[in-house]
């Protein structure tokens, strides 16, 4: 999963939680405020019923009371209404069988004690939770009676319910709306610091493939931009490294050529007797001493070789080169070798006239470390094929061998200096090598415009191809 994935999932889960969050809180507090607001409701509206009884009481008309009754009973949630005196007898009542009856019920009575406000949760005849509120009506500075009001429990349960519904298909409006927003703004804000990020994986990518002139531009004066800063001061300080190793390496190997090659030449003089007789013993030490020399010198040629082409300073005298005649040459070159091993050098090439245009020193190098290389790696009684074929506007030659074979997982790393695959290290011939020749290889055919690749199996066989532009 990427980056820019995790950071949008992360991002959206947390505006969802958010969202949610704040989502229960304003139902919890509507909720509570719906429920205050239907008490203050009902607290008034027994006030109310009490003042219209303290003006019936002024006038002695109970007329007045009634049609206010009538109008609360058209109100959603009113079960009763009644005006007691200080008897609790029921001067006017919502229901016209109580007129006149005195109500000695614990609730009633509770009602007349009272000199403030009462609310009272009662349970009716018929089962259902009621509430019960009472207020003191007084004439003249004397109470003469209690307005009492019933409201249905159940009732205002339900409106609440009802207004909480509402509020929550609104909730879910917005909540939905702030979602899509807020995931968009992720998305977008991922988007944004994925961005350098990329660059910055990119330009460590080109880094790590030996581009040290590559730079990466992150516009800002955040983290990011700094990092990139800090990413290019890095480049420019791997450059300044690089550079001072390919002059110390060029420096030393041409330093070692001139000792070496008077150890060469006084080895060369002392085993053909230019100073006098020498015992087999001695000529055997020399013998050593001279290949070991030579073994030197190779490495070294081949050090100064790469560091050439790696800072292209390597020149190309470029020229029609014919195959079929490089590969005769080359593998005549090989045949003592491989009949020491009991291998078989074979050619394949359909066309003889086939020619391609670069240096014959170096094509011919490139083939040489790429035979001497499946050579090493063939078991005896194997075979190594040279073959070339015109594809488009590109040559491709290849060796081919049937020896032990490069694990799938190991085939990215055979071009790197001084690799070797440590799956087939144990079943090498005991050939000496500098473990640049590969590198050499790809140098030399990317400096012709050419590609080099690798396809092998384990004990299967290895086929080295690469291309050359036909003109």
């Amino acid at each position: 999963m990427s980056l820019k994935t995790k950071f949008s999932l992360a991002a959206s889960l947390l505006v969802v939680i958010v969202i949610t969050g704040v989502s229960l809180f304003l139902m919890v507090a509507e909720k509570r405020h719906l429920l205050r607001k239907a008490q203050e409701d009902q607290e008034n509206s027994v006030k109310k019923l009490a003042s219209i009884c303290q003006e019936s009481a002024y006038a002695h008309n109970d007329l007045i009371v009634v049609n206010y009754m009538k109008t609360l009973q058209r109100s959603r949630g009113v079960v009763s209404a009644a005006f007691l005196d200080q008897e609790n007898r029921a001067l006017a009542h919502s229901d016209y069988s109580q007129l006149g009856k005195i109500l000695n019920d614990p609730v009633s009575q509770q009602a007349r004690k009272s000199n403030a406000l009462l609310r009272q949760e009662v349970t009716s005849p018929s089962g259902f939770e009621d509430i019960d509120l009472a207020f003191p009506v007084l004439a003249a500075g004397q109470r003469v009676g209690t307005a009492r009001l019933v409201y249905s429990k159940a009732m205002m349960i339900q409106e609440v319910r009802q207004s909480l519904e509402e509020t929550g298909r609104r909730l879910v409006m917005v909540a939905g709306v702030a979602l899509a927003i807020g995931v968009f703004g992720a998305l977008l804000l991922a988007s944004t610091l994925n961005r350098p990020i990329q660059v910055l994986a990119q330009g460590a990518r080109i880094l790590g493939e030996g581009n040290l002139d590559y730079q990466i531009s992150v516009r800002g004066k955040d983290e990011l931009a700094q990092l990139s800063q800090e990413f290019n001061r890095m480049a420019t300080q791997l450059k300044q490294l690089d550079a001072m190793k390919e002059d110390f390496i060029s420096s030393v190997s041409h330093e070692l050529r001139s000792p070496l090659a008077a150890i060469k030449g006084y080895v060369d003089l002392l085993l053909k007797g230019k100073a006098g007789p020498i015992s087999p013993t001695q000529q055997e030490y020399l013998t050593i001493a001279r290949e070991s020399s030579e073994r030197l010198a190779r490495f070294i040629n081949n050090i100064l070789d790469l560091a050439k082409l790696e800072a292209g300073r390597m020149e190309f005298a470029k020229e029609p080169v014919a195959v079929a005649v490089l590969a005769n040459d080359i593998a005549r070159l090989f045949k003592p070798s491989a009949d020491e091993n009991q291998l078989t050098i074979q050619l394949d090439l359909p066309n003889p006239a086939l020619e391609i245009q670069a240096d014959p020193d170096r094509i011919r190098q490139v083939l040489t470390n790429l035979i001497a290389n499946a050579i090493k790696f063939t078991p005896d009684g194997g075979t190594i094929t040279v073959w070339a074929r015109e594809n488009g506007t590109e040559v491709k030659i290849g060796v081919k061998d049937t020896g032990v074979g490069i694990p799938q997982d190991s085939l990215h790393k055979v071009f790197n200096k001084f690799e070797q695959v440590q799956e087939t290290k144990h079943r090498v011939r005991k050939t000496t090598g500098t473990g640049l020749g590969l590198s050499i290889a790809k140098q030399i055919v990317e400096a012709h415009g050419g590609r080099i690749w690798v396809e092998s199996q384990l004990n299967q066989g290895t086929n080295f191809i690469f291309t050359f532009p036909l003109h």
